[in-house]
């Protein structure tokens, strides 16, 4: 998604991923009538109502606003050179029409002590970020444009009033149950692909996917084989029912030139330019199956990297 604007310009909206607003779906071709309808501040108490995952972009009049979701699921980046405010999901694509060569050194300490970049900033001096809950409002007038931010979601932690277990427990349970119904109807279709080990994670994601009726889903792992994991792995593909596969790892696969390559434009798209690029582990399996046409070409990948916290785990940890 790549927005640039610098003068009026006819209402219009751009969305990437899926944006629910008070529990219902927009659909795209809907977007510019429901996001440009009123002033900035009805855009942004919209935002606040809505959940999903999404990137927007709106322009009207001498404005642009953009927003991202509460855990910035898709990033969204902006910069600003002479009369034109760019807006985008690339970097890059920014880094190149503000001309800006040079790395932000703080941005860089930043990353190289914590492995990621703090804030609003990145690597690339003039290249910002929006931040998770937080929409941008770009005004534009003779002196150019002008940007600032504004948080529509807090992760201030409220006081619940509900205290019984098994409340709370019927209230887990329903909220994951409304997440994977709504990714699969998102699907429309298309095959999962499922990382499955042996933590609580994969394993959670897998047992729901089959409790709301998800039947074109195929499991794999990887490492070496007869490994505790893989072991666990392939028994809890067995008892659901769905197809398994171990992709043992090489050193040849790692060495290969056209995995080598790959690996670099995987760096450079998961890196971001405010963050280090993401673990490789299960990349290579991916890009094996992909190889071998195990897996159809539209298939979507389903990892549970952060599904163990919603599986107990920080709860086992506090109760010992």
């Amino acid at each position: 998604m790549h927005v640039a604007t610098k003068t009026t310009s006819a209402p219009s909206a751009f969305l990437r991923g899926r944006l629910y607003l008070d529990n219902e779906l927009i659909d795209p071709s809907a977007a510019t009538d429901m996001l440009t309808d009123g002033d900035f501040s009805q855009f942004q108490k919209r935002v606040s109502r809505s959940r999903g995952k999404f990137a927007l972009a709106v322009v009207k009049d001498d404005e642009m606003w953009a927003a991202v979701d509460r855990v910035r699921s898709i990033p969204l980046f902006y910069g600003i050179s002479g009369d034109y405010c760019f807006v985008s999901t690339d970097p890059y694509w920014i880094r190149e029409r503000v001309g800006s060569s040079q790395i932000d050194q703080q941005a860089a300490t930043e990353l190289w002590h914590v492995l990621y970049v703090l804030g609003d900033g990145t690597l690339a001096s003039g290249v910002k970020q929006l931040r998770p809950g937080e929409v941008l409002r770009v005004k534009i007038d003779d002196a150019g444009p002008r940007a600032s931010t504004h948080s529509y979601f807090s992760y201030v932690g409220k006081t619940e009033s509900i205290h019984n277990k098994a409340t709370l427990m019927e209230e887990l349970d329903r909220l994951h149950v409304m997440v994977l119904e709504e990714m699969l109807a998102s699907l429309q279709g298309r095959p999962i692909a499922l990382p499955l080990s042996g933590g609580l994670d994969s394993r959670l994601l897998a047992c729901m996917l089959r409790r709301v009726g998800a039947s074109d889903v195929f499991c794999f792992t990887y490492g070496r084989p007869g490994s505790i994991e893989v072991q666990t792995s392939r028994e809890v593909a067995e008892f659901l029912g769905y197809p398994w596969m171990l992709i043992p790892y090489e050193r040849k696969d790692w060495c290969a030139a056209n995995f080598r390559q790959a690996r670099r434009r995987f760096t450079r798209l998961g890196s971001q330019l405010c963050t280090l690029p993401p673990l490789l582990e299960d990349w290579l399996a991916v890009g094996i199956m992909k190889r071998d046409h195990v897996i159809p070409p539209d298939t979507v990948f389903c990892p549970g990297h952060t599904a163990a916290f919603s599986a107990g785990r920080n709860a086992l940890t506090a109760a010992k």
